[in-house]
C-alpha cells in the first residue's frame, strides 16, 4: 500500500497494522483537507460579501480585487460567485459619485448577461467624463 501514496504519508502508514487501517488514516487526512478548503472558502465568501471600494480606489483596481476573490473562491470549489453575482455586488458598492451611473446600468442593462468587463468599461467611460474631484484637484495643486 505504501507505494501508492505520496512519500510524506509513508511514516504515518508504517505504524498501521492492516490495509483497512491505512485506508482509514488516508480517508481522515483527505476529509481534513476538505474541511480546511471549506473553511477557507467560507472566509473568502465573507470577504466577498464585505468588500467595499477603498478611498480613492479606481474602478479598475476594485475590479481586480473582486475578480481575484472570485477566482480564489472558484479554486476552492465555490462556484456560486459568477459574473452575475459579481456585477450585482459591484453595482451595490460603487462610490456615491457613480450611483446615477449604476442606477442607469441597472435600469437599462440585463445584469444576468452583463459581464464584469462590460460593467467596468461602462463605469470607466463615466469615470473619464467626471470632472476632477476636490481631492484630485487638491492633490495636483499640492
Amino acid at each position: 500500500m505504501i507505494h501508492g501514496v505520496p512519500p510524506e504519508m509513508h511514516s504515518m502508514l508504517l505504524n498501521k497494522k492492516s490495509p483497512k487501517e491505512d485506508w482509514e488514516a488516508i480517508k481522515s487526512m483527505c476529509l481534513g483537507a476538505d474541511r480546511v478548503k471549506e473553511v477557507n472558502a467560507q472566509k473568502l465568501l465573507a470577504k466577498f460579501e464585505a468588500i467595499l471600494f477603498k478611498s480613492g480606489e479606481t474602478i479598475e483596481d476594485f475590479a481586480v480585487r473582486i475578480r481575484k476573490l472570485a477566482t480564489d473562491l472558484k479554486g476552492l470549489g465555490e462556484m456560486s460567485v459568477d459574473d452575475t453575482r459579481i456585477v450585482k455586488k459591484f453595482l451595490r458598492v460603487v462610490p456615491p459619485r457613480y450611483n446615477q451611473v449604476a442606477f442607469t446600468i441597472e435600469m437599462f442593462c440585463d445584469r444576468k448577461t452583463l459581464s464584469v468587463e462590460e460593467l467596468v468599461g461602462r463605469l470607466r467611460a463615466a469615470e473619464d467624463r467626471f470632472e476632477p474631484s476636490v481631492e484630485e484637484v487638491t492633490n495636483k495643486a499640492g
